[in-house]
């Protein structure tokens, strides 16, 4: 339904213009009151309660007002992800490509926590968690060859908690 923009009773004097484009009909329309506006009359999907959106999605009311919304990002203040920035907790991260979500540290390990080397998959189920895992190189250096037996320390071990590994530590952000 086309209806005014401010004065919703006033009716439509003539219509200049109407034509399919891109799949939608295309239309201009003067009111009574000489206002001419263009319409571009996509349809969208009817609202659902519990339903995600993503932005960009065009959705209208269930209630059949004649209106459409388009979804818009709520990321304004956010920084989207980037490598190897430091992670606190309670940062909010949203991905680098919007996917409607943001992300939330619920959970930072290791002394310098960072984000890591490349983005994660960021999942869109509600409750999922992302653990970025991030190589952070050890205190302890291997002697070089010939200056003596190496032993590694017993607390040194690889990124997935197992064994000793003479060059590697652990350093883990989880955001929920």
């Amino acid at each position: 339904m086309i209806r005014h923009p401010s004065a919703a009773d006033t009716p439509i004097k003539d219509i200049h213009f109407a034509l399919p484009f891109l799949g939608y009909l295309y239309v201009v329309a003067e009111f009574e009151d000489g206002l001419v506006r263009h319409y571009w009359l996509e349809k969208g999907e009817e609202w659902l309660p519990g339903h995600v959106y993503l932005p960009g999605t065009l959705v209208r009311p269930s209630n059949g007002n004649g209106l459409a919304y388009r979804v818009e990002s709520d990321r304004a203040g956010y920084v989207p992800w980037a490598p190897n920035v430091a992670r606190a907790l309670g940062d909010v991260v949203v991905p680098i490509v919007d996917n409607g979500y943001r992300y939330v540290a619920t959970e930072v390990i290791g002394d310098s926590p960072r984000s890591g080397t490349s983005e994660p998959v960021w999942p869109t189920n509600p409750g999922e968690v992302v653990i970025e895992e991030v190589d952070a190189q050890a205190q302890y250096t291997v002697p070089e060859a010939g200056a003596g037996s190496a032993t590694v320390p017993p607390s040194v071990t690889d990124r997935y908690g197992h064994g000793n590994a003479a060059n590697s530590t652990a350093s883990n952000t989880e955001i929920r």
